[in-house]
């Protein structure tokens, strides 16, 4: 049920060029992620306040003293903007595939803070996956900025990191009863908002990246405000979601699911708004990709 649970907030991921790119020449990139993670954050509240016991009359963010939830917040509210700026900044293919190699960022994770030495078919399994994105992405490895690689690298960092910490919180609670791991991405959301804004009026002002920027321009429209609700809608649920089951399976495996967001990302892009879609190397580099997820799933169930 965990696995179904990640896969479906996996495929809600994916949703987003569906959803972005219909608003991006009204709204910059970095007020869409300031918009979409602020509504999440309402969202993922009343996501909460739905799974309370009828009858709770007192509710408070499931939040308390805890280095891991705010070690895992903090990356997941950097997580957006960094992805963000990695996109504007260098071709989309070349974004996706540095950012969404999460599993083979989670070798490193394991290793530094486990002291857990990745198996052989972990090195695998890595290696299987960014090969098949380089795969589906060959034609968009071209020059891109230094910046761009050191944000598309951070937030690849930062997800991980994200899930490592997820994982660290298994069992926790509030005095109330509710995981922390919940309000692990409620509070992420809201950080996320914050720092869109916080980086947005610091690049306005010293007009620095132009690109991620843009105008200041104030949602204007009935249609760029529904799609920024559905955006906020499609985050808040995977979140909620991947909250609920990250814990509970592998780290590795739970990385690997913002890879299958990124294959699927530019699948419904190519079959929704018509966009081009490669040929059979781009159908080889999907099942590569998906043939890894699904052998480290299998390895590490026949483990346990």
């Amino acid at each position: 049920m965990d696995i179904v649970r990640m896969l479906l907030g996996a495929l809600i991921l994916s949703l987003v060029p569906l959803l972005v790119k219909p608003i991006a020449g009204e709204v910059s990139a970095l007020q869409i992620n300031g918009w979409r993670c602020g509504m999440a954050f309402v969202f993922s509240l009343i996501l909460l306040r739905l799974e309370m016991p009828k009858g709770t009359r007192r509710w408070k963010l499931p939040v308390r003293r805890n280095g891991w939830q705010l070690f895992g917040a903090v990356l997941f509210g950097l997580n957006g903007p960094l992805f963000i700026g990695a996109m504007a900044l260098a071709p989309t293919a070349m974004a996706y595939l540095i950012a969404a190699s999460t599993p083979a960022y989670m070798l490193l994770y394991q290793l530094l803070f486990n002291r857990e030495k990745p198996r052989l078919f972990e090195y695998l399994i890595g290696g299987g996956i960014v090969g098949g994105l380089m795969l589906f992405f060959r034609e968009g490895l071209g020059p891109a900025s230094v910046l761009s690689v050191v944000c598309a690298v951070l937030a690849g960092f930062s997800w991980a990191g994200y899930i490592f910490a997820q994982g660290k919180l298994l069992g926790q609670k509030t005095e109330n009863g509710d995981p922390l791991t919940q309000g692990t991405v409620t509070l992420g959301f809201l950080l996320s908002a914050l720092f869109s804004i916080a980086l947005f009026g610091v690049f306005l002002m010293t007009g620095v990246l132009p690109e991620i920027t843009g105008q200041l321009a104030f949602p204007a429209t009935p249609m760029v405000w529904l799609f920024l609700f559905l955006l906020g809608l499609q985050a808040a649920v995977p979140g909620w979601l991947w909250a609920k089951s990250i814990p509970k399976v592998s780290p590795y495996i739970s990385g690997a699911m913002p890879t299958l967001s990124a294959i699927w990302g530019p699948t419904w892009a190519a079959l929704v708004l018509g966009e081009r879609f490669g040929g059979w190397l781009e159908v080889l580099a999907m099942i590569i990709v998906h043939g890894a997820v699904l052998s480290a799933v299998a390895l590490r169930n026949r483990k346990r």
